[in-house]
C-alpha cells in the first residue's frame, strides 16, 4: 500500500506509492494453479502430502481431503507415525513397514494398503512418495496417495468371475462325462 503524511501548518507533504500489480498477478496465478491442482487431485481421487519423520512429526498437518481418505473427520489426525500406523489394516502393516525400510535405502516409496473407515468399509490406498533427508536431520516424505478402492474391487470381481467360469467348465465337463 501507500502512505502519506501531511502537516496542516506546512504547505508540503510526503507521500509514497507502491505498485502491487506484480504481486496481485502472482497471487492470481498461484490461486489458478491451486484450483487446477485441486481439480486434478479430485478427478484422480488423489491427495498430495508431506510428512516429517522423527523429531518434527508433531508439525504434520493433514488436509481435510487426506483425513477423509483415511476415514477421519477433518482436524482429528494428530500427525504422528503411531497414529498413522493404527489406521492401516493390521494384515498390511508388514508390507508397509518393508516399503518404509526400502525408502530409507532408495529414497522411493511405493506402498499399497487398506484402511477401515468408521462405517466398516474397507478402502485401498496406493501411496507413491520420495523420502528426503539430509545427514543428521530427521527425514521428510513428499508424495501422493490415491484411493484405489474402485480398481481393487473391479479386480476382485474379475478374479471371482474367472473362478466361476472355471468351475462352470468343470461342472459342464463332469456332466458331459456322465452322459
Amino acid at each position: 500500500g501507500g502512505a502519506a503524511a501531511f502537516d496542516e501548518k506546512l504547505k508540503h507533504g510526503v507521500a509514497f506509492v507502491v505498485d502491487i500489480t506484480e504481486r496481485k498477478r502472482v497471487e492470481a496465478e498461484l490461486r489458478a494453479r491451486q484450483e487446477l491442482l485441486d481439480l486434478a487431485q479430485k478427478a484422480a481421487r488423489a491427495v498430495a502430502f508431506d510428512w516429517y519423520i522423527g523429531a518434527r512429526e508433531r508439525e504434520n498437518r493433514w488436509s481435510p481431503e487426506l483425513e477423509a481418505m483415511y476415514g477421519l473427520e477433518p482436524g482429528t489426525f494428530d500427525g504422528t507415525f503411531q497414529s498413522w500406523k493404527k489406521l492401516l489394516h493390521p494384515d498390511d502393516w508388514p508390507e508397509a513397514k518393508l516399503a518404509l525400510k526400502r525408502a530409507h535405502e532408495s529414497g522411493d516409496i511405493a506402498a499399497e494398503y487398506r484402511v477401515t473407515h468408521n462405517d466398516g468399509s474397507v478402502h485401498w490406498l496406493n501411496a507413491r512418495a520420495s523420502f528426503l533427508s539430509e545427514p543428521g536431520e530427521p527425514g521428510f516424505i513428499v508424495g501422493v496417495v490415491v484411493d484405489d478402492t474402485a480398481r481393487q474391487q473391479s479386480e476382485e470381481l474379475r478374479l471371482h468371475s474367472v473362478r466361476l467360469e472355471a468351475e462352470n467348465r468343470q461342472i459342464q465337463e463332469a456332466n458331459r462325462l456322465k452322459s
